[in-house]
């Protein structure tokens, strides 16, 4: 058996893993390369854990484990009922190599807006 190692995975349509749960995430969150990008035309909907699912293919470290990412960006209720997000106010696009504006900054490898 030989195994696909390649240079640059590009994946579209990367609405079809925002449910962390699927086996397509799962399969596709085994696929290994040096560089990574995701494209979607779809918005995400009403949950972050979107937002996790997705990141954790391009960077499983960025976001940590879940539940870190629950309570650091979900805001909650006194009863522990998710009611809003919290810190959430930039864009993180993972790209070592990018052109940077006036308006952008580098933090770590991450472009933050």
């Amino acid at each position: 058996q030989q195994q696909l190692i390649p240079d640059v995975i590009i994946l579209d349509e990367a609405q079809r893993i925002k449910n962390w749960q699927t086996k397509t995430a799962n399969a596709v969150k085994q696929l290994k390369s040096p560089y990574a990008f995701v494209l979607t035309g779809t918005p995400l909907e009403n949950r972050i854990d979107e937002i996790y699912s997705i990141v954790q293919f391009l960077d499983p470290h960025l976001f940590g484990p879940l539940f870190r990412f629950n309570r650091d960006f979900y805001q909650l209720n006194e009863k522990g009922q998710a009611i809003g997000y919290k810190n959430l106010i930039c864009i993180v696009v993972y790209a070592p190599l990018c052109y940077v504006d006036e308006k952008m900054m580098w933090k770590e490898n991450y472009l933050v807006e």
